[in-house]
């Protein structure tokens, strides 16, 4: 995507692109996630702005099958690095 538009550029011009572009795939993660109820988000009125997250219930549900998930990539993982 970045380099349909700059198809020659540094590698400080492609850092700050990516920073940009792994920041909003971040904040469109976190609003999915919210939406679906995963997690909480809390803004406090202070500046700068802060903002965090908690798992919700149905969040700290899914815990266990993440570990599973995480326990097999990395099994995977060392698996394919023999």
């Amino acid at each position: 995507m970045f380099f349909d538009y700059y198809p020659k550029c540094s590698s400080r011009q492609i850092n700050t692109a990516s920073s940009w572009y792994l920041k909003r795939i971040l904040a469109k993660q976190l609003k999915e996630l919210e939406d679906d109820g995963l997690i909480q988000k809390e803004i406090f009125d202070e500046l700068p702005i802060k903002v965090e997250y908690t798992l919700t219930a149905l969040g700290e549900q899914l815990l266990p099958v993440i570990t599973v998930m995480q326990d097999w990539g990395k099994k995977y993982i060392a698996s394919q690095l023999k």
